[in-house]
């Protein structure tokens, strides 16, 4: 399984062939961020040793994705990129770098129309993931991007994003989930997740509460899409949590159960920002360091 470069062009490599389901990471825009945002209190000469991916602006590459599952009469899409309602300062900030109604136009390129979606999960209601759930259509009003799919939002996620912190606020637009819920497709959800055989939401709570994870399997293998507890394979190191986690020391718990898990039963891990690094199975090292197999 490799990374698309190109979320427009379908390379049948780049898909994962899991039980009855067909996973796919769909890249959908390139952007930068703050290299202190993404490693927290790591100083810079030690994280830019294993994520060397930095501009003169000390921003790091890294690419918001989407899953695409299909199979067993699911098509489950999970995130949704920035979408394309973000500010003109935004887009500078970020340096964000994505085609029009990329999302849309990508799962076209797999002939998957957005009516096609049964499920869509908001991992979490962070911009860059949710932004791209909705769109101005062309009355000018917002809507849903996928009319026809159960929103699936874990309650204590949509919760926070409606009453953030002053830590967290910015990260967070109602424009991305309202519409949906003003359809009457949203469903809040509790804890972890089936919404069907062999597609598991994992919620851990360190980034934000509620932040659910995309475990597809079928007992022999697995790939888990770690959304933000793993944004890049420079993360495996426990202690390298983001600046932006409001739990950093529950985020560093996680870390540990997951690649605890993920090592022990073989299965692979998908890095939630990384553009370099293809889902990997997680071994320990010589010295006894989480690695990729």
């Amino acid at each position: 399984m490799i990374i698309n470069s190109d979320p427009l062009v379908f390379n049948p490599a780049a898909q994962r062939k899991i039980g009855p389901y067909t996973v796919e990471l769909i890249p959908l825009c390139k952007f930068r961020l703050d290299g202190g945002a993404g490693f927290g209190i790591i100083p810079k000469m030690l994280w830019e040793k294993s994520y060397p991916h930095c501009d003169d602006l000390n921003r790091i590459q890294l690419t918001a994705y989407a899953l695409l599952v299909r199979g067993n009469g699911i098509t489950l899409v999970a995130d949704a990129g920035p979408g394309d309602k973000l500010s003109e300062k935004q887009r500078q900030i970020f340096a964000v770098d994505q085609p029009d109604r990329v999302l849309p136009r990508a799962l076209a390129a797999r002939g998957v129309s957005p009516e096609d979606v049964t499920h869509f999960v908001f991992t979490h209601l962070h911009f860059d993931h949710a932004g791209g759930a909705t769109e101005v259509g062309p009355d000018g009003i917002l809507r849903p991007v996928f009319p026809k799919a159960k929103h699936l939002v874990q309650a204590s996620q949509l919760g926070w994003a409606n009453n953030p912190s002053d830590k967290d606020k910015t990260s967070y637009d109602p424009q991305n989930w309202e519409a949906v819920r003003d359809a009457g497709l949203m469903r809040e959800i509790e804890v972890d997740y089936s919404p069907a055989p062999g597609i598991d939401l994992r919620v851990v709570h360190g980034h934000t509460s509620g932040m659910q994870m995309v475990l597809v399997h079928d007992g022999d293998d697995g790939l888990l899409y770690s959304v933000d507890l793993f944004p890049t394979a420079a993360h495996l190191r426990p202690h390298y949590v983001p600046a932006f986690d409001n739990h950093p020391l529950a985020s560093l718990e996680e870390k540990r159960v997951y690649l605890e898990e993920l090592e022990g039963r073989g299965w692979h891990l998908a890095f939630g920002h990384d553009p370099f690094t293809p889902p990997s199975k997680i071994i320990r090292d010589d010295r006894g360091n989480w690695a990729l197999g």
